[in-house]
């Protein structure tokens, strides 16, 4: 797990959870403000560099070797190991560095950066010399943009309405393209949660422009708000999905900034409808614009997805060949060494909605517009961490994700780490195993399971 004594002391009172067979193997290999990469400072390689440049909401997870996260105010919590699917990027023939601010605002002046301070977190924190080029940058940012527009507290007066906060937030992308003279690929902001929240007796109607999009700032009184968390929080919803309506209304056109040099930025936004039922914002701002952590998997591959499109621009790069699919993520083993993981050309199984998936290969990622409807075949839910399983739900009514729980024909007792419409997966000795629900119960009930005397 690139522990390390150095790391140890710095983590202090903080419990590492022991690895657990079947779950996703999950690793310190990222650099924070006080455990930064060593070594010389690092030059350009014989490949091309590609940045990915996001808000927390890719702080869950690397893509490859070199992985930075921190936080425009404490950066304490970003400690925790984290998941590197760094398997699903190999054969780009690109190297991936990814920085995460969590806390980060484009255009807000709260929490926003000038370019000079995001090029010296972004080159401080990846361990860059002066000369460094990134010849791409995948961008994905304003969800901290768009709480701010729903709390009075942090509003911004320069932003009367949503149209003048577009208009900021398409400048930003053009002034990121000039200050790393790169093409940058805007993937939209976090995806809203699956459906609008019940009207309840005191909800309050929300003034909307001539667009039907709420109006900024939404209604206050003497500094306080007047609306109500769950209802500014639907009125980000309503700002995210707009976000990426207009980008996804110009997909793949080149936003021209510098016609000499042929560089602009790109709207490339990764598909919001499979990872609605992901999202944790349900109804407060706090868990705004945040993924859960089953859906980590799917939402790095979105990212991978627009990758290969964007990376098709490079010179020399026309014909490479990516895939729509998750592959097998890295595994931990019943020794405690690791499953390396299956990229998604080789053949490789799934851990799917309605049980194990075989024998796959991922379709071709297209060269013009995607099929949506195909894309959500190869979504699973199957990114099992640690921390589901050592939950400890312990349900008195029902098996939930945490529970231990004892299973027909099975002898010892396994872990829950997802439910589906007829049954659970489960982790334990020998990996991953789903079964039907009518063969489960909770190891604390005294049921004797044939098989498992």
């Amino acid at each position: 797990m690139k522990i390390t004594d150095r790391l140890l002391d710095l983590l202090g009172d903080w419990k590492i959870p022991l690895p657990i067979p079947g779950c996703v193997f999950e690793d310190f290999g990222f650099a924070t403000d006080d455990y930064g990469f060593t070594g010389p400072l690092r030059e350009n390689s014989d490949l091309p560099a590609i940045l990915i440049l996001s808000t927390s909401m890719t702080s869950g997870w690397g893509l490859g070797e070199w992985v930075f996260r921190t936080r425009i105010a404490d950066f304490q919590n970003m400690r925790r190991p984290i998941p590197n699917f760094a398997y699903l990027t190999a054969g780009m023939k690109v190297e991936i560095n990814q920085v995460s601010i969590s806390g980060w605002c484009a255009v807000m002046r709260r929490n926003s950066l000038t370019m000079k301070a995001l090029r010296d977190v972004i080159f401080n924190g990846l361990h860059l010399g002066p000369n460094y080029k990134f010849a791409q940058i995948y961008l994905r940012i304003g969800t901290n943009d768009v709480k701010g527009l729903c709390t009075f507290k942090y509003y911004d007066v320069r932003f009367p309405t949503f149209e003048a906060f577009y208009k900021e937030y398409e400048q930003f992308m053009g002034n990121l393209v000039k200050a790393f003279a790169c093409n940058v690929f805007a993937l939209v902001a976090a995806p809203p949660s699956a459906s609008p929240l019940l009207e309840r007796p005191t909800s309050v109607a929300l003034d909307a422009d001539q667009n039907g999009l709420p109006l900024v700032p939404l209604r206050c009184l003497d500094n306080v708000d007047l609306v109500e968390e769950e209802d500014r929080e639907r009125a980000g919803r309503i700002y995210l999905n707009e976000i990426y309506r207009r980008l996804a209304g110009i997909d793949g056109v080149m936003n021209v900034v510098d016609a000499e040099r042929n560089l602009g930025w790109i709207a490339l936004p990764t598909p919001i409808d499979g990872l609605r039922a992901y999202s944790s914002g349900r109804g407060k701002l706090t868990d705004f614009g945040h993924i859960t952590p089953s859906g980590y998997l799917i939402f790095a591959k979105y990212h991978c997805i627009s990758m290969w499109r964007g990376i098709r621009m490079l010179p020399g790069y026309e014909k490479v060949v990516g895939r729509i699919c998750s592959g097998q993520y890295p595994r931990r083993l019943d020794d405690g060494t690791v499953a390396v993981g299956v990229a998604p050309d080789n053949l490789h199984g799934h851990s799917g909605s309605f049980g194990p998936v075989s024998d796959c290969v991922g379709p071709l990622v297209p060269t013009g517009n995607i099929d949506l409807a195909k894309l959500r075949k190869f979504d699973f839910d199957e990114c099992f961490l640690t921390d589901a399983a050592t939950s400890n739900a312990r349900s008195q009514s029902k098996i939930e994700v945490g529970d231990i729980v004892r299973i027909r024909n099975v002898k010892g007792t396994r872990i829950v780490v997802s439910r589906t419409p007829t049954g659970f997966w489960t982790v334990g000795f020998g990996g991953q195993l789903y079964v039907e629900s009518s063969d489960v119960v909770l190891a604390s009930e005294t049921v004797c399971l044939m098989g498992d005397e």
